[in-house]
């Protein structure tokens, strides 16, 4: 039996991207049809009409999907948070809106799941950006590995895939102030 997956996207006045990013999805699943998803779209508290349009633009496409809105912005991990409380899947990830990272990272970490871990994550194995950008990472990464997780990927990571224990968990334990992504490192579940 195919699990599904409920992929959260966050996003805030994206109406110029909106059809860039349905017609992404669109064509992901359909390539991908048996893969069984829902997408989640989560409204940040945009100012513009990208909410109206997601509504509209999204409609007769391969893939469910429902979109939520926030009353004002209050930022990514809240959205993400938003999303999960909506998610019906077995497994739950987010990806960003501007779709920097692969669809196909849902099927690699899909696949990685059914070897029975309850949290996968796509770490970089290179950081492009700029040398303060890439110290600060490194930084960063190395505070988190010795104060936090010691397997903190050294050039972190954005995209995380976790099962239904661990989104019921994160539904139970609302932390509105803390990063989700270290919420999620820190449950103590098979990784």
């Amino acid at each position: 039996m195919t699990k599904k997956i409920s992929i959260i996207i966050p996003f805030l006045n994206e109406e110029e991207s909106i059809p860039n990013l349905i017609d992404s999805l669109d064509l992901f699943f359909h390539k991908n049809s048996l893969f069984n998803c829902e997408v989640i779209f989560v409204d940040d508290g945009s100012i513009d009409n990208s909410y109206t349009i997601f509504k509209q633009y999204f409609q007769n496409r391969c893939f469910q999907g429902k979109v939520v809105k926030l009353s004002k912005n209050f930022g990514s991990h809240a959205a993400v948070r938003a999303g999960l409380s909506y998610a019906t899947g077995d497994y739950a990830m987010f990806l960003p809106a501007d779709l920097q990272d692969p669809l196909d990272l849902v099927i690699q970490l899909s696949k990685k799941a059914d070897e029975g871990y309850d949290i996968v994550y796509a770490s970089r194995n290179n950081n492009v950006s700029g040398f303060f950008e890439k110290t600060f990472t490194r930084f960063y990464a190395k505070l988190m590995r010795e104060y936090v997780n010691r397997k903190y990927p050294v050039y972190g990571f954005d995209v995380v895939l976790f099962n239904r224990k661990v989104i019921d968990n994160l539904n139970k334990n609302v932390e509105s102030n803390s990063s989700i992504m270290l919420q999620i490192l820190t449950l103590g579940f098979r990784q």
